[in-house]
């Protein structure tokens, strides 16, 4: 939930920390410590930069009086699903073991898609009670 310029200064902290507890060992003759710690500050920034790339993707769920179109994607549609709202089939998957989060899916000519990957299974699950009302209609 960082915005860019928030996970900077906190990326910014953690680097002056990891770097200057590897100078510390360093100065006491563990030289071996500092390019560890700069290996670990990079680790931190690949991993809060995949995060920050993972949260901006986004599903837009169009419902038409024909069509049903899932577009997916960072920036721009990056993936399009088109639906016939007539052929479209609503799943809601229970999970194979216990603790797992269930899956919605559409389904349509031989074709499976899940919907809603990125929300946790409470919201996901009322969005599929909301979807079968509007696709009922």
């Amino acid at each position: 939930s960082l915005s860019g310029r928030e996970a900077f200064w906190v990326l910014a902290v953690a680097g002056l920390v990891v770097i200057g507890i590897g100078a510390g060992f360093a100065g006491a003759g563990l030289w071996l410590v500092l390019p560890f710690s700069g290996l670990e500050w990079l680790l931190l920034i690949y991993a809060f930069r995949a995060s920050l790339d993972g949260g901006r993707t986004r599903e837009v769920l169009t419902i038409g009086a024909s069509q049903v179109v899932l577009e997916r994607g960072r920036e721009a549609p990056e993936t399009v699903y088109r639906f016939q709202r007539a052929w479209l089939t609503l799943e809601w998957i229970q999970p194979r073991f216990r603790g797992y989060p269930g899956r919605l899916t559409f389904r349509s000519h031989g074709r499976q898609v899940d919907v809603g990957g990125f929300l946790p299974e409470e919201e996901r699950m009322t969005l599929f009670r909301e979807l079968q009302q509007i696709l009922r209609s």
